[in-house]
This record gives structure tokens, C-alpha cells and sequence, in this order.
């Protein structure tokens, strides 16, 4: 995420900046939060895109 943190971090892996903007980051996780089903959602982690969906 393009924060002062994030894009040191991706300095670190050769990128000028981190790849996801703050405000896509907010919205992604709101949307998560807003969309959330226990069915879908439980014991499970997103990636910060939310195009990935990790087992716990």
C-alpha cells in the first residue's frame, strides 16, 4: 500500500512505489467488511486486491 512504510518496502524489491494506492486499499477492505457472509468469508484471509482468497 503507498504509504511511507509501503513504498520503502517496495524500494526494497526494485519498485518506485508500493502498487496499490491507499484509498483502493480502503475500499477493498470496506467492501469486504460490507460484503462479508459467514458462508464465503469465515476463516479465511484476503489479499490486499482481494482477487485472492487464503485458507487460514
Amino acid at each position: 500500500v503507498q504509504t511511507d512504510m509501503g513504498n520503502v518496502g517496495a524500494k526494497a524489491f526494485g519498485l518506485e512505489e508500493a502498487p496499490l494506492t491507499l484509498e483502493g486499499s480502503s475500499k477493498n477492505t470496506v467492501y469486504i467488511i460490507d460484503n462479508a457472509t459467514k458462508k464465503d468469508h469465515s476463516e479465511k484471509f484476503f489479499n490486499e486486491t482481494i482477487d485472492q482468497i487464503h485458507p487460514w
